[in-house]
């Protein structure tokens, strides 16, 4: 009943809604962006480590150490109509190797570098730009991802007791994963990021979306108990001890993912209400679940004879075992082993305190001309040849071109629907100009600051429609302020419940019989109350679908369509008179994907 109620007050009071801008005056605003469409460039920004760097897929492009590739998912999302009507003005700063401190100090130039930063190994160094939004992909190697390859997987100066090596090493990045530090050194990458996209034309507007990592292995499989990944002992066996691709160093390896993407997800919570979202490429899943989105596509799937390098169904790379070296890898290699000299992998491990800090030390001693003097008639480019033949070997478990590309498409329909909100995909900044007023109280900001309502009759929707959001501090009706936070939580815990009761909306069952009740989530004691109602109007225009089926639907898109559209445009902020921190989302109702949902800040009950 309470569901029922919710729904029927906000249809009953729709002169207290705040309704996007439609119609004639919306026809008019898409005028005047497609004019300045032909006036401007569509600016972006890929920040981050290796994994969006595109090491090893397929072309090396430029970087040098930065190891840019040419189907990395940045690359491949600008071929995408992120701005339609606009070119691109693309700015790839990523670097494999890239932690956080490093990105801070190599990634946010105001102009093109026009030598190495920090020296030859790394150039071109492309400037910030003035993006509209922003990838970024940072972390792995702030927890010595390097390393575990190293030590663990492909084995590189692992001495002659490799297993101590791996777990030696494993404690190392455990240590790591769980100090402080790690979500604190995210969050810094955030806010600098944040604050110099803010800094240029678009301003608040800008948006960020941090791209997580992945599990690698199917962890319960038992046939990869007996294979190794180890570089000398495939394809052929070498008879020595070697680290085995159990399933308890798999379930390590992939519970170190797992604690990684909380760090990443926990730093965008803190900077969650200004433009970041957190894209997760395994949509809460995690190996083992049966909707999990990644199934099939890991290390060690059942059915596959590891180490396989012909799977076309792998995500990731393995190690190029059959790739002969060439004067590039030997000049890298035999350097490497005179900065050894001997040392044990204890000793190695001991020495340097991550393993990137040991190959910067090798690459330290290589200089320019050393490294041109080893082209040969083929390869006239030696900064392409080289550097390719470096990429070639490093991009092991780094992801295939088909990963990149499915990266890429959760990054896109998240821009998407952002752009989609906001207008954001316009160039050039706001659509008002300066000289227009911030958008206050229950006004709605699209292409003008209007106060909108619904309007007599309820509008013919046709498939996703922009939320429509509550007034609140009018006086004349119910609606509550909400606690962004209470909100979220609320929202998370209602789509659990629908999942689980596997409700199924349609034509005959137009609402679950429950909402979802978050006490003390708005102010004045109030309630945040969720409900969603099935509606064929928001079904897709094709009406393929005519239904919505909790027990498949995305966990992620559900919270999101409770809460994270309202979080994005239903938002209050300091410009209100009675702007109160603790309680910034007006709620209101979202017509997509064959439902009308809810969120709604009223008196407790």
């Amino acid at each position: 009943m309470v569901g029922q109620t919710l729904f029927l007050s906000l249809l009953l009071l729709r002169g207290s809604l705040a309704f996007p801008q439609r119609e004639t005056s919306q026809r008019s605003s898409s005028k005047r962006v497609l004019s300045r469409a032909s006036e401007s460039k569509f600016e972006w920004t890929a920040l981050g480590d290796s994994y969006a760097s595109g090491v090893g897929s397929v072309d090396y492009v430029d970087g040098r150490r930065c190891l840019r590739y040419d189907q990395a998912y940045p690359v491949l999302l600008d071929k995408e109509d992120l701005a339609p009507g606009q070119e691109h003005d693309f700015h790839n700063v990523v670097c494999s190797g890239a932690e956080a401190d490093e990105i801070e100090k190599y990634q946010f130039y105001d102009t093109d570098q026009t030598f190495g930063q920090p020296n030859w190994q790394y150039y071109p160094r492309p400037k910030f730009g003035q993006p509209t939004m922003a990838t970024l992909h940072v972390g792995g190697d702030d927890i010595d991802f390097r390393g575990l390859l190293q030590y663990c997987v492909v084995e590189i100066f692992a001495g002659n007791d490799p297993i101590q090596a791996c777990k030696d090493q494993r404690d190392k990045s455990w240590k790591l994963l769980k100090s402080t530090d790690l979500v604190d050194k995210i969050d810094s990458v955030i806010k600098k990021t944040v604050d110099k996209g803010r800094s240029g034309p678009i301003g608040d507007k800008f948006k960020l979306y941090l791209v997580s990592y992945a599990e690698f292995f199917n962890s319960e499989d038992p046939a990869c108990n007996d294979v190794t990944f180890a570089r000398t002992a495939n394809p052929n066996p070498d008879n020595n001890p070697h680290n085995k691709m159990t399933t308890d160093l798999r379930k390590d390896l992939n519970a170190m993912s797992i604690a990684l993407n909380k760090a990443i997800s926990d730093a965008v919570d803190k900077n969650k209400n200004n433009g970041v979202k957190f894209i997760d490429l395994q949509k809460g899943k995690k190996f083992g679940d049966d909707d999990d989105p990644l199934k099939g596509h890991r290390f060690c799937e059942k059915g596959i004879k590891e180490p396989d390098q012909d799977n076309d169904q792998l995500y990731f790379w393995h190690y190029p075992y059959n790739a002969p070296d060439n004067d590039y890898t030997k000049l890298v290699d035999s350097t490497a082993q005179d900065v050894v000299n001997g040392m044990s992998s204890q000793d190695i491990q001991s020495k340097w305190a991550t393993s990137e800090d040991f190959w910067n030390d090798v690459f330290g001693k290589i200089s320019e001309d050393q490294f041109n003097g080893k082209a040969d008639s083929n390869h006239t480019d030696t900064q392409v040849a080289g550097w390719d033949s470096i990429g070639y070997r490093a991009r092991v478990f780094h992801p295939q071109v088909r990963f990149h590309t499915y990266i890429k498409d959760q990054i896109l329909d998240a821009w998407k629907q952002d752009r989609d909100i906001d207008g954001t995909g316009s160039g050039g900044g706001d659509n008002n100009d300066n000289s227009d007023p911030r958008c206050q109280g229950n006004q709605v900001q699209l292409s003008d600051c209007q106060q909108q309502h619904y309007p007599s009759d309820m509008p013919d929707f046709s498939g996703p429609q922009q939320p429509i959001c509550n007034k609140v501090d009018t006086g004349d009706n119910p609606f509550l302020k909400i606690n962004a936070d209470k909100a979220q939580q609320a929202a998370a815990t209602y789509c659990a419940n629908l999942k689980s009761s596997k409700i199924v909306l349609n034509a005959q069952n137009t609402q679950p019989g429950k909402s979802g009740i978050q006490p003390d989530a708005a102010e004045n004691g109030g309630d945040a109350a969720l409900s969603v109602l099935f509606d064929i109007k928001a079904c897709p225009t094709d009406k393929k679908t005519t239904s919505i089926d909790f027990s498949t639907y995305d966990q992620t898109k559900c919270v999101e369509n409770f809460y994270g559209i309202f979080n994005q445009i239903c938002v209050i902020d300091s410009t209100w008179g009675s702007y109160d921190k603790d309680y910034t989302l007006m709620g209101g109702v979202f017509l997509n994907d064959c439902a009308m949902w809810g969120l709604v800040g009223q008196p407790h009950s």
